[in-house]
């Protein structure tokens, strides 16, 4: 992004500093973890990387989002969940690393899902304060036994800009289809699904879309970045 011109020349190193800091902590955190068998009935840290398929030692180990809402919207109830940006910021998801760490939220927005109860729970807005939840990874590994956080982004009450900082601890195989998706390639016609926007409904392709015409198209009308979209699942239309 900062090659792109988006980031600020001003915020790049300590940007890149602030990435590297929460590099280290959380893999301090994992070790941590670990030592508790938190993933893993018996500790070892050489498993779950393998397990878990972390970039434990690769250059970049991490995505650290920065996110600005406008709120233009504001002031209504929100709804049970939500599937549009129409009716919230950003639709119910779950994150596909290992885990995830919200680290600044200027104003109110991040809901969090109490599966047993089935309700939402405002996330904290504490200076001091931050959020962990679980991602895909951590439920594949330890086969659903930790659960995927669910979270969202409402409309604030009243219509003021939030700002989110956000630390996404990914998969090798994340950060490769980030940094390797042929997204010129056109779609064949049909419907896609997202395993990680439970309660989203099919997405019927345009005819004659790119792989990132579309993503930019469900980035906009979802309210989530591409980078957060987990592998879609295919319907392709009948012929005839």
């Amino acid at each position: 992004f900062a090659n792109k011109g988006l980031v600020p020349a001003t915020l790049v190193k300590p940007l890149n500093y602030l990435s590297q800091v929460f590099d280290a902590v959380t893999k301090r955190l994992i070790e941590v973890l670990d030592q508790h068998s938190v993933f893993q009935q018996e500790p070892s840290l050489p498993s779950l990387i393998e397990l878990a398929g972390l970039p434990w030692h690769e250059e970049y180990f991490d995505m650290l989002d920065i996110v600005s809402y406008f709120n233009m919207t504001s002031g209504f109830r929100p709804p049970q969940n939500g599937q549009t940006t129409e009716e919230v910021n950003c639709i119910p998801h779950y994150d596909r690393g290992l885990l995830s760490i919200s680290i600044l939220s200027t104003n109110e927005g991040l809901q969090l899902k109490n599966m047993p109860n089935n309700e939402w729970i405002d996330g904290p807005l504490e200076p001091n304060i931050g959020v962990i939840w679980l991602g895909e990874a951590a439920s594949r590994i330890t086969q659903n036994r930790l659960k995927p956080g669910i979270h969202r982004v409402v409309y604030p009450q009243e219509s003021k800009p939030r700002l989110t900082l956000l630390y996404e601890l990914c998969t090798i195989e994340q950060l490769k289809k980030i940094s390797a998706d042929k997204k010129d390639e056109l779609m064949a016609n049909g419907t896609v699904t997202f395993k990680n926007l439970p309660g989203s409904a099919p997405i019927t392709v345009s005819p004659g879309e790119t792989k990132l015409g579309f993503l930019k198209r469900i980035e906009m009308s979802h309210g989530l970045s591409t980078s957060k979209m987990g592998p879609p699942s295919y319907r392709l239309e009948k012929h005839t």
